[in-house]
């Protein structure tokens, strides 16, 4: 989930001097929408390797002295004709600290150097069934490296050394592997996520994890002539391409061969295993526990409605005389639309956009996708800090087995988390129910890269897998906001009244507590231009197909290996890092959480029994200590504390 770029120079075509440090330098810009954290290059010339890499985005990777020196050493090289590369990446932290630099990438060993875009699902596994191989990082690239270094054979080469280890890794990931002795490339996917273009005559070959990346570096100046007429290629899932540093290549203008590469199958569902949350995580967990209590006999005490599960504190709710709330007599039934209408609307090449959270209903609506629909699908997920890394792995495994294109978008990670924890420190200083979904304003942008990526790739469609059992109105209703008419479905279709009720609503939050308005202000109006006032494009393949929760379930356990969290027993929300934060704190006060909604919703469509709902709300409200731990580290803040200030709120029971 990273982007990873390179060019390959053979020496028998003259580049002019300065395109190659202008082409990486263009790559490493366009590649930072996919990770700012840590960035890498390493270069090959003759039989020599040289890397570089540091905790700091790619640009600024760029400007130091190093980088310099090792980019006017390629261009040299390629100047004096010899064989010359460059690979580099751009990081999202997904695992491995990034200030100890051998979590970074390129990730070496010996000759060889391999970037990565992507989470290999089943790294525990492969570590635990060799136990020849010596960890010495956290990152999860590192088993390929050591993989790559016991499969090689110098009789079979460099790539047939990639086919072997890409039939024992797991997921949606692809790989650049250069051996730096030699100064031969392979490139490798399992889900499509790299695209390359060549010089007529297949001298000089450069290579992106996207292709609109791809396409607006090369036609840069200095490339723009070189690489005139040449096609952009994606490299197919679950192929490899050798780009060897001598001999024939059957890399060209009209012609160019790739290897398949054997794949690696999901396993049967299973659960994370409690050693994923990790020692420090868990004794984060046991400290804050005696703070995250919750009265559960005062609100099992509640009134509820008689049809559904609602409580009396639901915002804006009342009861008739037989105890039946009034959503549900009000209750308007999901329609569906005939699915053909989807299919139509893909387009004639039938071309869609998925978004995907790695929630369980974005994950099944990829499924149906390309599994039911046959529809020609690149996934798309905007990460914004609050990204579980359950989500990821499980993003992962989707693509990896479906052999879907991903791209990413990552918003700058630290800045947004700092954003979060200012709003979250406002909010303690006077805590209001209506003003939570503050917290999760960072997210709303979501829909702005999603009509973006749509234009660039030319897709007729946004397919979400909005749930329409999801609606959580609470939310707008304790800010005031109490929306009668039910045929709206989606969040963003509040009337122009309700919006402007609600930003008075949250202008007045701010006058009574000027700590609202600080350095994330704007990241926060952004958020609901992106959210509220944009148009949208989007389709929910639940709009045309009945959302079954057992289906969704069986469907990811059984066919896709799906990883479920430890903590807790629902799959819900368990790719949100700040649903535990924000529905511990609806509960505490108000005593009920989105679960209550949820349930709600499913009882009023005839989907679930009042009983087993109210059941699974029992287990579905408990506190996820873990994840309450995690969620107050990632954003820097006194967990303790805060739950001190959220027990002093009073109560609506």
């Amino acid at each position: 989930m990273c982007g990873l770029f390179g060019i390959v120079s053979r020496g028998s075509t003259a580049l002019p001097q300065g395109t190659a440090t202008s082409a990486i330098t263009a790559l490493v810009a366009a590649s930072e929408t996919r990770g700012r954290e840590a960035s890498g290059l390493a270069v090959a010339v003759g039989n020599m390797l040289e890397v570089y890499k540091l905790p700091v985005r790619g640009r600024t990777l760029l400007r130091a002295e190093r980088s310099r020196t090792m980019l006017n050493g390629l261009e040299d090289a390629i100047a004096a004709g010899d064989h010359a590369v460059c690979i580099g990446h751009t990081r999202m932290v997904t695992n491995g600290d990034p200030r100890n630099d051998s979590n970074n990438q390129p990730v070496t060993s010996g000759t060889l150097a391999v970037v990565h875009n992507g989470i290999i699902t089943n790294e525990d596994d492969l570590w635990a069934r060799d136990p020849l191989l010596v960890r010495e990082a956290e990152v999860d690239t590192e088993v390929v490296v050591r993989l790559l270094e016991s499969r090689i054979d110098l009789k079979d080469g460099l790539a047939a050394a990639v086919a072997r280890v890409m039939a024992e890794v797991e997921g949606g990931n692809s790989f650049a592997v250069l051996d730096g002795s030699t100064g031969d490339i392979v490139l490798a996917t399992a889900n499509g996520s790299i695209h390359w273009t060549a010089s007529p005559d297949g001298a000089v070959v450069i290579f992106a994890s996207e292709e609109y990346i791809l396409r607006t570096v090369v036609s840069g100046r200095g490339l723009r002539h070189l690489l005139a007429g040449s096609v952009v290629h994606q490299l197919p899932p679950r192929h490899g391409l050798h780009i060897p540093a001598s001999g024939p290549s059957s890399i060209g203008h009209d012609t160019h061969e790739t290897v398949p590469m054997p794949h690696r199958r999901a396993v049967p569902g299973r659960r994370s295993p409690a050693a994923r949350i990790g020692a420090q995580l868990q004794a984060a967990a046991d400290r804050i526990a005696p703070y995250a209590t919750v009265d559960i006999e005062r609100i099992a005490r509640l009134r509820r409605c008689t049809r559904c599960i609602l409580p009396e504190t639901f915002p804006d709710l009342s009861f008739d005389r037989d105890g039946v709330c009034s959503l549900c007599r009000v209750n308007n039934q999901h329609r569906l639309r005939p699915i053909e209408e989807l299919v139509r609307l893909a387009g004639p090449e039938k071309r869609v956009l998925v978004p995907l959270s790695g929630g369980r209903d974005s994950c099944f609506g990829l499924h149906v996708a390309v599994r039911e629909l046959g529809l020609d699908a690149v996934a798309y997920t905007y990460d914004w800090g609050m990204v579980t890394d359950l989500a990821r792995r499980n993003i992962s495994r989707m693509c990896g087995e479906l052999g879907v294109e991903h791209i990413l978008v990552s918003a700058d990670i630290d800045r947004k988390r700092q954003n979060v924890r200012r709003n979250v420190e406002a909010w303690l200083r006077k805590p209001h129910l209506g003003a939570v979904p503050l917290f999760m304003s960072g997210d709303k942008q979501f829909f702005l890269h999603a009509q973006r990526l749509r234009r660039q790739l030319g897709r007729e469609l946004v397919m979400l897998a909005a749930n329409p059992y999801e609606r959580t109105d609470f939310k707008a209703g304790f800010a005031g906001v109490h929306d009668a008419d039910r045929e709206k479905e989606r969040g963003w279709d509040l009337g122009a009244s309700d919006r402007l009720r609600m930003l008075r609503f949250y202008a007045g939050q701010a006058i009574q507590n000027p700590a609202y308005i600080n350095s994330s202000l704007g990241d926060t109006l952004y958020a609901f231009g992106s959210y509220y006032l944009i148009p949208k494009r989007f389709e929910s393949v639940f709009d045309f197909r009945q959302w079954d929760e057992q289906e969704v379930e069986s469907t990811l356990l059984d066919t896709y290996g799906w990883e479920t969290a430890s903590d807790t027993d629902t799959t819900w929300r368990i790719g949100d890092g700040t649903a535990p934060f924000y529905n511990f704190i609806y509960l505490k006060v108000a005593g009920f959480t989105e679960n209550d909604a949820f349930r709600s919703n499913l009882v009023r469509a005839g989907r679930m029994h009042r009983e087993i709902a109210l059941a699974r709300i029992d287990e579905e409200n408990r506190p996820r200590l873990p994840s309450l731990a995690w969620y107050f580290d990632r954003i820097g803040i006194d967990g303790i504390e805060a739950l001190r200030t959220i027990d002093r709120m009073p109560s609506l029971y």
